[in-house]
């Protein structure tokens, strides 16, 4: 998927030169325009260059856009249902921010009021690096979580599973241990 983006050196402008051409009879009154660096590029791309400038490595997992897409439905489905505040660290917007290309074209504020951009998009992230890295170094580090808490996520994810899809199992877990909570609450849950 591809967006673009805006350096401020070519948005200020931008507003100049419009604003330079406004007057009662001018072709640019009242009309809204894209503003962007015309070089729509693919997302991950365009962070590239700022994660590895900063000694960060990219992600190499690439996952389905639908998988994700429904695992942010049921994130936000169970905030509603269960009555979370905070927002869910995955959405459907921001699944399809990085999924579904969306960039526009700048060929009508070129035309109209002769908008070019100053800056373009590397040259624009190369003048952003210094930024980003002072940002990244004020910033504590996040500690991973040590190897135990992920096999002890995925020991617990697979009980579930085991309960929600096995009968067996099932009749195990609520003969046993909790009988509480019904069999469809284990399965929706998985």
């Amino acid at each position: 998927a591809r967006s673009d983006c805006s350096f401020i050196d070519s948005l200020v402008q931008a507003h100049i030169r419009a604003a330079e051409q406004l007057h009662p009879d001018s072709p640019v009154a009242g009309k809204a325009y894209f503003i962007n660096d015309g070089t729509p590029m693919n997302y991950f791309e365009f962070f590239r260059p700022l994660v590895e400038g900063m000694g960060e490595r990219m992600p190499r997992l690439r996952l389905p856009l639908g998988l994700m897409a429904a695992l942010a439905w049921c994130m936000e489905a169970s905030r509603a249902l269960i009555g979370i505040p905070a927002k869910p660290f995955l959405n459907r917007y921001e699944v399809l921010k990085t999924g579904v290309s969306h960039y526009y074209r700048i060929d009508r504020a070129r035309a109209e009021f002769g908008y070019e951009p100053l800056v373009d998009t590397h040259e624009g992230l190369r003048r952003t690096l210094p930024y980003c890295r002072a940002l990244h170094a004020s910033m504590e580090p996040v500690e991973r979580p040590p190897l135990r808490v992920w096999l002890a996520v995925l020991a617990g994810m697979f009980a579930l599973g085991m309960i929600a899809c096995h009968d067996a199992t099932w009749q195990l877990w609520s003969g046993h241990v909790v009988s509480i909570v019904p069999w469809a609450v284990y399965q929706w849950t998985f």
